[in-house]
């Protein structure tokens, strides 16, 4: 599970990332309304979408590698 957050997380970002730096050299080149028409289309859509509802799956999902069992100091 920790695997599968990693990726979700590393994919996100570097999306983001990348689509940031082409959003800023569309708007320094002065073509962003045509790069937003571009970027504007059903398959960026659908992968931001399977994106999010990944994490929100994996955000409800309990980390059993994270939950530490209590010790008995009962004595």
């Amino acid at each position: 599970m920790k695997l599968a957050r990693m990726v979700i997380t590393m994919m996100a970002v570097a999306l983001l990332f990348g689509g940031f730096l082409a959003s800023l050299s569309a708007s320094i080149q002065g073509t962003a309304a045509e790069y937003a028409q571009k970027i504007d289309v059903p398959p960026v859509r659908m992968l931001a979408t399977i994106i999010f509802l990944g994490a929100l799956v994996l955000a409800f999902l309990p980390d059993k590698e994270g939950i530490e069992q209590p010790e008995d100091s009962a004595e």
